[in-house]
């Protein structure tokens, strides 16, 4: 049985900076906009997709609700992950 990668990418590239934001303490909002931002990057490198990294970052981790707070954390964390693995693998399918 294959593991699906999408749920696998969501939770290894969004823990990393979730528990730095939670460390750091800097506000209680901190440790969600991280999670968002991670993820989006996670699934914009793997899926070549970044608009569909945001989006699915914004609305799975939170179960359907997107919030105005998250779009810009995705948006951004979306496009530092499509750059930065289009930079190392080149932008073909």
């Amino acid at each position: 049985m294959a593991i699906p990668r999408a749920p696998l990418i969501l939770g290894l590239a969004g823990l990393i900076p979730f528990l730095w934001g939670a460390a750091t303490l800097l506000s209680a909002e901190t440790p969600h906009a991280l999670l968002v931002a991670g993820a989006a990057a996670g699934i914009a490198a793997v899926f070549k997709a970044p608009a569909a990294g945001a989006i699915f970052a914004m609305e799975v981790p939170f179960r359907g609700r997107l919030a105005g707070e998250r779009v810009l954390p995705a948006i951004f964390g979306s496009a530092a992950g499509y750059l930065t693995m289009a930079t190392v693998d080149g932008v073909k399918p």
